[in-house]
């Protein structure tokens, strides 16, 4: 209980720091996520650290809904036959590495590029045309895929498309976390 409270607190203040840079509107769109959509994006923030980037990408956000493999997105990869590790593993070596003598897993403000942003703006969208009044994993995943960055092309050459995913989410094999 006390490591969920240390984590709703830590989304808490992720939430005020990225709800500056987006402007207002954002925090009303942020109640809309879900407890494991929160989480995602707050393990993405812990993987572009764990990267020494102090930026947010798409690649990030693909990062952090894996780290957890009990939330809609993750079982629907794993349904399409995606092994999370391997795809962990893939997204490690496509990733830019940049060398600086500047350690960025100490910083306390992280970026949220303009890509990351759009995944964000996508996944609600995609709530939206799917007919949900929340925001959950698979909606953050449709938002990478749509974005079309190296996340989703990453993705896209292991055979996952947003086709696939909307009619997984069609015929309701999962129940939306």
């Amino acid at each position: 209980m006390a490591m969920r409270r240390q984590i709703i607190l830590k989304v808490k203040l992720f939430i005020r720091r990225i709800g500056r840079k987006l402007g207002f509107g954002w925090q009303k769109m942020w109640e809309r996520y879900t407890i494991c959509a929160r989480k995602a994006i707050f393990f993405a923030e812990d993987e572009a650290r764990r990267l020494n980037h102090s930026w947010i990408t798409p690649e990030h956000f693909l990062l952090g809904l894996i780290h957890q493999e009990d939330n809609t997105a993750s079982n629907i990869l794993r349904q399409i036959g995606i092994d999370l590790a391997d795809l962990r593993q893939v997204l490690l070596l496509k990733m830019p590495i940049f060398h600086t003598e500047y350690d960025f897993r100490q910083v306390s403000e992280m970026h949220l590029t303009s890509r990351g942003k759009q995944v964000l703006e996508l996944a609600c969208t995609q709530a939206e045309e799917l007919g949900n009044n929340y925001i959950g994993t698979e909606h953050l995943l449709l938002g990478i895929l749509q974005e079309g960055g190296l996340a989703a092309h990453i993705l896209n050459e292991l055979g996952v498309n947003i086709k696939i995913i909307i009619n997984l989410l069609k015929l309701k094999i999962y129940e939306c976390q």
